[in-house]
């Protein structure tokens, strides 16, 4: 790849259609584009990644196996399809690991389960890209997108299409200008496979185009089955329209959530939350809050991971990948399959009762372990468990994100309301809480436990600085308590989170003319 393309920092393991070319066949270039944007570093280590692609098939696969000397190479492939209905050659197919297939056809070919997710990464593009139909110069227009083969013989639209637009790009910009384009569109007339795919993304009106050329029919069979419909080539706009008025009731798009959840190369959780929330039909303002909720996290942001994307350079790690046993590879992907299917489950209802909540700013934020609250939370704190009913701070100084538009911004006076960790023990007569809002000191108490009880209720209030009621963006409040031990450290029980506050509630206390 040239050194102007945005994608020359990508793991030099991704293999895709003339990536060392100036100018690429935007469908392939995807694959560079979704990895920058979405994941984060591979956590099954291979020799090579394919991404998204027709790239299944003995003769491809035998060619990439020649880009390296290490012996059985091994190639990981998310959601690609297959070239033909030609099953693999078994030295081939034991040196491939499958994480998803593009649709069910090359499931069948390759004998995978009923269970392997579906679908093309293509398909991802609405919670990446939102489409712009003012800086659209397709906007009400019926566009056709010819195959990359083709782009010589047209000097003016075929057929009666408006607008003729090249797959070939060169920059992330011109990607996105040809997906706003696609998005944007009246009509799609697609004899580029990936002009459909994201066609059938946005919702955007489409057709196969016969154009006396067809690029392996396998392929585009196996998406049409993907999303519950056949493959039927037209010949110009008014076939296609016609078609399109046919199937669009049976068009169905795969679970974002599932292709991502099977993707071989870490996933940044904005992203899985994004398809959770656009899978379930939740509005963008739901899906907002948690990202915002999400964006603390370290794995979202911390720098190390642009170093991680280069473990070829560990060849240890990938000695030790090459000569794992079937079982193991098995046991990961089983425990990799558990782990999404949990998250999955939380992020299904937290959104189900963020998104009954939008109409109206609740006064009241609670923290229970059904409750909304949990997604506010920045990092140090537990997820209640072993029958608590709140979180509890596990580190020195823990946050919560009060989004804006929740009702802070109104609000002459925050209520707190939590539980301090502080057992009546002669090595322990107090305890300092310090509350931080923006990194201003807001409130100070040294507290004490004349009780029995571990922890004591507190229940106080901090004022809301005039100057932060101005401001447009989220309110980060900051407990902070000094460190006493955990209770297994103090004797009293096996727990070995060293506790601080249990967070019960947060409640607004409004100006009365902005109750």
């Amino acid at each position: 790849m040239n050194d102007s393309m945005e994608g020359n920092s990508v793991d030099s393991r991704l293999l895709y259609y003339s990536r060392d070319e100036i100018a690429l066949n935007f469908g392939d270039y995807l694959s560079d584009f979704l990895y920058r944007k979405m994941l984060l570093a591979p956590y099954f280590q291979v020799d090579f990644y394919h991404l998204i692609g027709s790239v299944i098939d003995n003769q491809l696969i035998t060619w990439d196996f020649e880009k390296t000397t290490v012996e059985d190479a091994k190639i990981a492939f998310w959601c690609c399809g297959s070239r033909s209905d030609e099953p693999l050659r078994k030295a081939v197919y034991d040196r491939c690991l499958f994480f998803g297939v593009r649709g069910p056809l090359t499931r069948k070919v390759l004998g995978l389960s009923e269970e392997t997710p579906l679908g093309d990464p293509g398909l991802l593009l609405p919670i990446l890209f939102d489409k712009n139909k003012r800086k659209s110069a397709a906007a009400g227009k019926v566009i056709c997108v010819p195959h990359i083969s083709q782009m010589g013989e047209f000097s003016s639209p075929p057929t009666d299409a408006a607008l003729v637009r090249s797959p070939c790009v060169h920059n992330d910009e011109e990607l996105l200008m040809l997906i706003n384009d696609i998005a944007s569109a009246d009509f799609v007339l697609a004899g580029s496979l990936h002009a459909a795919i994201i066609a059938a993304a946005y919702g955007t009106p489409f057709a196969f185009w016969d154009n006396d050329f067809i690029d392996i029919p396998f392929k585009w069979m196996d998406f049409a089955a993907s999303i519950n419909i056949e493959a039927h080539f037209v010949k110009n706009i008014d076939e296609g329209y016609f078609w399109y008025q046919s199937i669009r009731e049976h068009i169905k798009i795969p679970s974002l959530a599932k292709i991502l959840g099977c993707c071989p190369i870490a996933v940044r959780p904005s992203f899985i939350l994004r398809a959770v929330s656009f899978d379930l039909g939740l509005g963008k303002q739901a899906t907002r809050r948690f990202e915002l909720a999400l964006s603390g996290l370290e794995v979202e942001k911390n720098p190390f991971i642009e170093h991680m994307q280069f473990f070829e350079n560990q060849r240890y790690i990938r000695t030790r990948q090459r000569h794992r046993s079937a079982s193991k590879t098995r046991r990961e992907l089983r425990q990799v399959k558990n782990q999404f299917r949990n998250s999955l489950s939380m992020f299904s209802q937290y959104i189900e009762k963020m998104s009954v909540r939008e109409a109206e700013p609740e006064s009241t934020i609670r923290f229970g372990a059904e409750d909304v609250g949990l997604s506010l939370l920045l990092d140090g704190w537990t997820t209640p468990e072993h029958g608590e009913s709140f979180p509890w701070s596990v580190v020195r100084k823990a946050g919560v994100r009060l989004p804006l538009g929740s009702g802070w911004e109104n609000a002459a006076e925050i209520i707190i309301e939590g539980y301090i960790f502080l057992p009546k023990l002669e090595r322990i007569n107090s305890r300092s809480l310090r509350v931080w809002m923006e990194n201003k000191l807001v409130f100070y108490k040294e507290l004490r436990n004349d009780s029995a009880e571990q922890s004591v209720l507190e229940d106080f209030s901090v004022k809301v600085p005039r100057q932060f009621r101005v401001l447009d963006k989220d309110l980060i409040i900051e407990f902070e308590l000094d460190q006493i031990g955990s209770p297994h450290d103090l004797g009293l029980s096996e727990d070995m989170r060293e506790l601080g506050i249990g967070l019960k509630r947060i409640e607004y206390l409004f100006y009365p003319e902005n109750r």
